[in-house]
This record gives C-alpha cells, structure tokens and sequence, in this order.
C-alpha cells in the first residue's frame, strides 16, 4: 500500500514587506546596519549565509559566538540586534542572530529554552507570511511550550516578560485554531526590551 502525504499549496515566496509605523519600535543596536533584505526562501534572492552575494556572508564562515548568561543581556550584541531584526520583519535573519546565542548555552536551561521559542516564533511569522497554515500552526505550538515553561519560572528574562510576550502572542496567533492565518499587519507585537 502505497501512503499519499498531502502538502499544503505554495502561496509563493514574495517579498517581505517593511513593517508599519510603530512609535514602540525602537533599535537596541542601531550601530548594526540592517540587511540589505529581508530573506525569504524560495524568493530567488541569495542565501544570506550560504551564498558569497549573501546580505549576512562572511568568508571563512560566522565570527564565533562566546558563551553568555542572561544577566548580561543588555551587553550581547546578537541578542539585541536580533531583537531589531524581529521587530523590523527580518524574521529570517533575528533567527539567525539568535541561533549562534542558543548554540553555545545548556539547551535545558530557561535562557535557552526562551532564545529557541523566539527562534521559533520568528519562524512562525514567516510561515504566516508564506501562507502555510500547518507550518505556522506547528511552530507557534512548539515556541508556546516553550515560553508557557519559562513563564512559569521566570517574571523577567533577558530585558523580556515572557508571560507578556506569551499572552500577546497567544491572541495575535488565535486565528490558526479555525484553522486561519492571522494577518502579517500592524497587530504583530513587538519585542520591547526594558532598559
């Protein structure tokens, strides 16, 4: 017996759009240029890491990323412009920011665990913005897990209130139960740091 898996349609990989007027987006790194586009798979611009015309190459591979703790934060260059990139829709990019943070701490610990369901919110956005409702639906599951869990032992991590951000992000992704997208619009929230 032959099994048949059904894949969800293709909306196509069109650009990203710039995110509306906010007066709460600010920068937390505005000594980092943002890149020169926002990736989106399948849209035929270059890689950003694999690709020598890549917005975010570096010949030899990606400067190394040192080890850190989250009481620290505000001194972590990556964490801060990862948070610029999600803010401003460079979803691809904030999570390639925040992957080199989540590759050198102990995956079991609360800072880790928050940095990969960020990663995996970003993700979620841009699966909203590819149309796929399954990829969405999956990986906003997973990041809320994750922030449900570092929720329950943290009131603040890394300039963040995770129960804050769990919250905001439970009602902007409440459409996927119908199952529907939810708009990629002014009513995405945003990451505000307090410094």
């Amino acid at each position: 017996m032959r099994l048949v898996r059904e894949v969800e349609p293709f909306s196509g990989a069109s650009k990203l759009p710039d995110p509306p007027p906010h007066k709460k987006r600010i920068r937390y790194a505005p000594q980092r240029p943002f890149p020169a586009y926002r990736y989106v798979p399948g849209s035929g611009l270059p890689h950003p890491v694999n690709d020598p015309a890549g917005s975010l190459f570096h010949a030899g591979g990606a400067p190394a990323v040192e080890p850190w703790t989250p009481h620290i934060w505000p001194y972590i260059p990556d964490w801060l412009y990862g948070v610029d990139l999600f803010n401003h829709w460079y979803f691809w990019e904030a999570h390639e920011a925040w992957e080199g943070l989540w590759q050198v701490v102990d995956k079991t610990r609360p800072p880790a665990v928050f940095v990969q369901s960020l990663i995996q919110l970003s993700a979620a956005l841009l699966k909203v913005h590819l149309g796929s409702v399954g990829g969405a639906t999956g990986l906003w599951s997973s990041a809320q897990q994750r922030l449900t869990a570092v929720a329950a032992e943290h009131k603040e991590l890394m300039g963040l209130r995770p129960k804050a951000v769990l919250k905001a992000y439970t009602s902007y992704f409440a459409p996927l139960r119908k199952p529907v997208l939810p708009a990629l619009d002014g009513h995405v929230p945003l990451l505000v740091l307090d410094l």
